[in-house]
């Protein structure tokens, strides 16, 4: 929709999302204030990359970088950080001494599921306050929502390829 009526509705929409990531942000920062020393963001990715595509616990620094589409130096400024704080090893890799393997250390592992529950548990909190009969109407609309976004971000890309 164009003109005052659309732009107003658009300014709304934006400004009621920015309020949602940064009371999300708050209340996540206020649900882990007591945790362990952690990186969430980076360890949770890391965590994901070696469900999908790691093996015996651990994944290539490479497919990293692919799946996070980030270059290998931010990758392993990441990585570092993790390393630095015992949370993360990299190792190389005995078949292939070219490859280097990554994995979560003990002390990773446990500081992740203890932030995980945390924030399970503020989430848990929300859901609570606002009852059943609308988590699960939120659930539907947020889907419906989702898959207007994703058709309108094709779109997009459609217009986008079609460009000289």
């Amino acid at each position: 929709m164009e003109g005052p009526i659309g732009d107003q509705r658009s300014k709304a929409v934006m400004r009621y999302l920015d309020r949602l990531k940064k009371s999300v942000r708050r209340g996540a920062s206020l649900s882990l204030a007591n945790a362990p020393k952690l990186h969430l963001g980076i360890l949770e990715g890391l965590n994901h990359a070696i469900e999908v595509r790691g093996q015996d616990g651990a994944v290539y620094v490479s497919d990293l970088a692919e799946i996070f589409k980030q270059p290998l130096p931010a990758i392993s400024r990441g990585l570092r950080t993790l390393e630095q704080d015992g949370l993360a090893q990299r190792q190389t890799d005995s078949n292939d001494r070219r490859r280097t393997l990554v994995r979560i250390t003990p002390k990773g592992e446990e500081s992740r599921l203890i932030c995980e529950s945390r924030l399970n548990d503020y989430i848990t909190g929300i859901m609570d306050d606002l009852g059943e009969e609308f988590c699960q109407q939120f659930a539907k609309d947020a889907e419906t929502l989702l898959q207007a976004i994703e058709r309108q971000n094709e779109k997009l890309l459609a217009e986008k390829e079609k460009m000289p």
